[in-house]
């Protein structure tokens, strides 16, 4: 499923770096609430940005119907 999903396998990534950094301030990663934040941001940017990097990606392997057809 993840191969034929680049929207999915994105989400996926984007839920486990989101996990690992709240695993690593849970125990004892000293970051301010601030660079969460920060850090946090970027993961959502990533989230937001996956689904049009993965649709220009998508087009990219398809071809073009003729019109004339």
């Amino acid at each position: 499923m993840l191969s034929r999903e680049p929207v999915v396998k994105a989400a996926v990534v984007v839920a486990l770096v989101e996990s690992v950094i709240i695993a690593a301030v849970a125990f004892g990663l000293d970051i301010s609430p601030a660079q969460q934040a920060s850090l946090m941001g970027v993961v959502i940017a990533a989230a937001a940005a996956a689904p049009l990097v993965g649709a220009v990606w998508a087009r990219s392997k398809v071809s073009p119907v003729d019109k004339d057809k």
